[in-house]
């Protein structure tokens, strides 16, 4: 019985004693939820004590959204349509009003029959002869604005214009100009007939060795209107106008510029009589000889003068241009 009551109260023991075991590696729901917050509170805090000694940080700003789309335009285009301002013969004009421009149609302008190559002639007023200008009922004023020539953009050496397009000698090579060619104005004989080939053939005679004299039958005033652009990089703000072209973008802020051009028609009076010169000999040994036996004669019918008017032209447009492009008239001479 006594041996019972002690396996009783020893059992008790040992439970009692498993009891306290448990609740000391156990803790109290209270104590678990403190212990799992605890890792977490010390990474808050530790974030905070770094960022308290960071400067401020500002966020990166957004993208900045791609530029407009350019559709490529084409460069140094329609080049076949410049071939006739190739032909042209061109002065640097003093004047570009009307009357400046009738003031060249009847001019006998004479140039050296060997030109230096390195700068153009000068048309001195002294040497020019306007005693065969027409009356003013033998003119016609052609107005021809709007007649555009050329219309493009157009990029360093491109000079299929001739010298209406010299200026896209200066431009870079990371440049590009749009350019407008357009004919203002001709002024020129009404009737060709009535052009004096029998005197300009007894001035024919006349001509100064080494000289060439050119008679002037109509002059055109062109403008040349221009606007330079530079080539820029894709991300490059834009400011003014820009265009797309070969996968470049060019773009402007410039104004346009205007350069007038004057065009001259005209013809060799030595074609009317006995070559003086080598060089003239070489043109006339060129002319078909029912021509040749025309402009020999001293006298013309108004139709036969049509006639001689072309031929001469025809026959003087290629010394013409070699002799007199890019002629610069005096500018302290006054015409006669």
């Amino acid at each position: 019985m006594q041996f019972a009551r002690q396996r009783v109260t020893a059992e008790a023991r040992l439970i009692s004693t498993d009891a306290m075991i448990r609740s000391t590696r156990v803790p109290s729901p209270l104590l678990r939820t403190s212990a799992r917050s605890f890792p977490i509170s010390l990474v808050l805090i530790s974030v905070l004590a770094c960022c308290a000694g960071c400067p401020h940080q500002v966020p990166d700003p957004p993208p900045t959204p791609p530029g407009p789309k350019f559709v490529d335009q084409p460069l140094n285009n329609k080049e076949a349509d410049l071939t006739g301002l190739n032909a042209r013969i061109t002065i640097a004009p003093d004047s570009t009003s009307q009357q400046g421009l009738i003031g060249f149609v009847g001019l006998l302008l004479e140039v050296d029959d060997q030109p230096e190559t390195d700068k153009p002639p000068v048309l001195h007023g002294d040497r020019s002869i306007g005693k065969y200008r027409p009356k003013a009922e033998q003119i016609q004023v052609d107005a021809q604005t709007g007649k555009t020539l050329y219309q493009g953009k157009v990029t360093k050496g491109f000079n299929a214009g001739g010298n209406y397009l010299i200026f896209t000698a200066n431009l870079s090579d990371d440049q590009a100009a749009e350019v407008t060619i357009k004919d203002e104005v001709t002024v020129g004989f009404k009737d060709p007939g009535q052009i004096p080939y029998d005197k300009l053939a007894e001035e024919a005679r006349r001509v100064p060795k080494g000289k060439r004299r050119f008679f002037v039958t109509s002059a055109t005033l062109t403008s040349v209107v221009h606007k330079n652009y530079r080539a820029i990089k894709a991300e490059t703000q834009i400011a003014g106008t820009a265009f797309g072209a070969n996968g470049k973008v060019y773009a402007s802020n410039e104004d346009f510029l205007y350069d007038p051009v004057v065009s001259l028609k005209v013809e060799d009076i030595g074609l009317l009589a006995p070559p003086p010169s080598e060089n003239l000999a070489r043109v006339v040994s060129t002319i078909p000889a029912h021509e040749a036996d025309l402009l020999r004669r001293t006298s013309w019918t108004q139709a036969e003068a049509a006639t001689v008017s072309e031929i001469l032209n025809q026959h003087s447009a290629a010394s013409a241009r070699k002799l007199l492009n890019r002629a610069v008239l005096r500018p302290d001479e006054s015409k006669p």
